[in-house]
């Protein structure tokens, strides 16, 4: 029963999500533009980096050819004082990616002050390759629709309707 009660909460958040938007806070195409893609709960931890963005500060260091290397200067409160904490990011201008090495967007799937920095600098209007399928909310979870034999929703015309077609195969087609 507590699987039936996650998947039913899921379902529900993922209902809202994709009927549902939350508010911009600042005036950003790319807010906007994650704003459209992302979950709600996503799109929370993706403002509140937007809110932080706010103490970063970015000065070019190199450039070379199409590779950019930029030092992302965040201004962080530890306790009751302040200090910098520096950020390198790599930006290959030719195909558009974005590095840095605190690997936060690799470990937490979200993009991070520091890169958001850079894209804004930088003008990206479409990060569509920053925003992880696993976070938006067009994404269909196939969890949810595996049959339970805990419940008696087989009786459900949407569960009727899966059971007549065919399997889907592992490639999602």
């Amino acid at each position: 029963m507590p699987l039936n009660s996650k998947w039913e909460k899921e379902s529900k958040a993922d209902f809202i999500s994709f009927n549902s938007s939350l508010a911009c806070i600042i005036d950003y195409d790319i807010e906007r533009r994650f704003q459209e893609a992302y979950t709600n709960a996503k799109f929370k931890e993706f403002q509140e980096e937007l809110r932080r963005k706010v103490y970063c500060q970015a000065v070019l260091l190199a450039e070379e050819g199409s590779l950019g290397t930029y030092e992302v200067v965040e201004n962080v409160k530890i306790n009751d004082t302040r200090r910098d904490v520096t950020y390198h990011v790599y930006i290959n201008e030719v195909d558009g990616q974005f590095k840095c090495l605190c690997r936060l967007f690799e470990f937490r799937d979200i993009l991070f002050r520091q890169v958001l920095t850079m894209l804004i600098k930088k003008r990206v209007k479409n990060p569509s390759k920053y925003i992880p399928s696993l976070w938006k909310k067009d994404l269909k979870r196939m969890h949810l629709l595996v049959k339970n034999h805990l419940d008696d929703s087989r009786a459900s015309p949407q569960s009727q309707r899966l059971e007549r077609q065919p399997r889907l195969r592992q490639s999602g087609r």
